[in-house]
């Protein structure tokens, strides 16, 4: 769903903060999302950083592969993980960090 690129918004960095972290989906294969120069960017543990562009409040796409994540929170509001959208599957990963 990467294709909707006319969709991006635009967040403030104060939308933007609560989903930094690290969120782990699958052993020894982790996400670390981090806030630089007003954007969200993610890195994984076997590939670059990309940049995370809003289409809502929780949902971001990556411009350089197909794929898409939603940020997930629990009862209280707290970000508690994200869910990976690719190649058809939904994957979760918690947050540990």
């Amino acid at each position: 769903m990467a294709q909707g690129y006319s969709r991006r918004i635009e967040l403030p960095a104060s939308a933007l903060s609560p989903y930094v972290g690290v969120y782990q989906l699958a052993p020894g294969l982790q996400f670390d999302v981090a806030l630089r120069d007003d954007a969200l960017f993610i890195k994984s543990t076997v590939a670059p950083a990309v940049r995370l562009w809003p289409e809502s409040s929780n949902v971001f796409f990556v411009k350089e592969v197909d794929a898409q994540i939603t940020f997930t929170r629990d009862a209280n509001g707290a970000v508690n993980g994200l869910v990976l959208h690719q190649y058809s599957r939904d994957r979760p990963a918690p947050r540990i960090r």
